[in-house]
C-alpha cells in the first residue's frame, strides 16, 4: 500500500542547503514519485552540492513513497501484490495453426502500454508494457529472463486537493 509523503522545503541555510519539511527518502533511495497526475521512479540525492529529486525537477509539487519489497525480500502473508510471469510451451496444434511463438503467457498481464513495476526478487524498476512490430508483447526496456520475473502495476496518484 502506498503511502505517499509531501516533498515540502523548508528553507536554504546560509551554506545553500536544503532543509526538508518531514521526512525524506534516504540519500541514493529510489523512490516512487508523483505530481499528481503520473507516477515514475526517481532518486533522492543528499549529499555536499545537492539534496532533492534527482530527474524530477518540479519537487516542490511531488509526493513520494519507497518502492515496493521485492517479492522475494517480502515475508507478508499479502503477496505484496506481485504477479509472476508464467508461460506453458506453445502447443503443436497451436503451432498448427499458425501461432508461432515458443511459449504462451498463463498469468495476468498489463496491459499494452502500461507503465509498471518489476522485479527479478530482489530489485524493483519500472518498466513499460509494449507491442513490438512482429506481434509480441512484452518489457520494452528490460531485456530478462521472464521465468524468474514479477510485476505489479504502478500504484496511483493520490488525489489532487482543492
Amino acid at each position: 500500500m502506498v503511502e505517499w509523503k509531501k516533498i515540502k522545503l523548508k528553507e536554504i541555510s546560509k551554506d545553500g542547503r536544503s532543509i526538508w519539511d518531514g521526512e525524506v527518502p534516504q540519500d541514493k533511495e529510489e523512490v516512487l514519485v508523483t505530481n499528481g497526475d503520473i507516477v515514475d521512479t526517481d532518486v533522492w540525492i543528499d549529499d555536499n552540492d545537492y539534496s532533492g529529486l534527482e530527474y524530477y525537477s518540479d519537487w516542490n509539487q511531488a509526493n513520494w513513497d519507497q518502492l515496493p519489497l521485492s517479492p522475494k525480500s517480502d515475508t507478508s502473508s499479502d503477496a505484496s501484490g506481485w504477479i509472476k510471469f508464467q508461460t506453458r510451451p506453445t502447443t503443436q496444434e497451436e503451432k498448427d495453426s499458425g501461432l508461432d511463438y515458443p511459449s504462451i503467457y498463463v498469468c495476468d498481464l498489463p496491459d499494452v502500454g502500461d507503465d509498471i513495476l518489476i522485479s527479478d526478487g530482489y530489485v524493483v524498476k519500472k518498466d513499460l508494457w509494449a507491442d513490438f512490430e512482429d506481434g509480441t508483447v512484452g518489457l520494452y526496456y528490460a531485456n530478462v529472463d521472464y521465468q524468474e520475473l514479477w510485476w505489479m502495476p504502478m500504484p496511483k496518484a493520490p488525489k489532487k486537493e482543492g
